[in-house]
């Protein structure tokens, strides 16, 4: 697939999930999807509250979650059937077409996608705390930052591909994300 951003895009993307860190107050790294939801008001239901005939529907149309707009307030489904790190990239992912005003835009399906995998990316697993923590190998990513190998996988192969240039190396260490945000283990969720 065709990479559909420029490093503008990655850049304008990552500092709006700063300012969303700032304007909720966010204090700490990893980040709770479902607390952040609640601070936007975004109310978040699982497929089963569909109706059991719509459910169906619902399931071959959009396999992990969306959001509709219902009464001025947003509603983010998701499929609670899909293990927990890809609950929680769908949620992350579906708070990006919120936030970055996906719902009211007029650009690309294609190009939403990839702005909203890339904001839920860098929510999860941002490069400043995996320079900062020395997280080097997809193990010890996946369970830091609760993602999935895959998506761990894909994150350590972005840091390398970064850090081989000083000026992204720079620009990364010194980004507003990891200055708002300290480290502190987060506690494991029941699945």
């Amino acid at each position: 697939m065709k990479k559909l951003l420029k490093r503008g895009d990655y850049n304008r993307i990552e500092e709006e999930l700063s300012n969303l860190i700032e304007d909720l107050g966010l204090t700490f790294f990893p980040m709770n999807c479902y607390e952040v939801a609640s601070l936007l008001f975004i109310e978040l239901k699982t497929y089963a509250e569909f109706l059991e005939e719509d459910r169906g529907f619902v399931v071959s149309k959009a396999e992990d979650g969306f959001t509709i707009r219902k009464n001025g307030k947003y509603i983010i489904y998701y499929n609670a059937d899909k293990g927990l790190e890809r609950r929680h990239f769908t949620i992350w992912h579906e708070i990006a077409h919120i936030y970055l005003g996906h719902l009211e835009s007029d650009i690309s399906y294609e190009k939403m996608e990839e702005e909203a995998n890339h904001f839920a990316t860098t929510a999860l697993a941002p490069l400043p705390f995996v320079h900062k923590l020395g997280l080097r190998d997809p193990w010890s990513l996946s369970d830091v930052c609760g993602v999935s190998f895959t998506l761990a996988c894909n994150v350590l192969e972005h840091y390398k591909n970064a850090f081989q240039y000083e000026s992204v190396k720079n620009t990364i260490l010194k980004s507003r994300i990891s200055l708002l945000l300290s480290y502190q283990p987060r506690e494991r969720e029941v699945v």
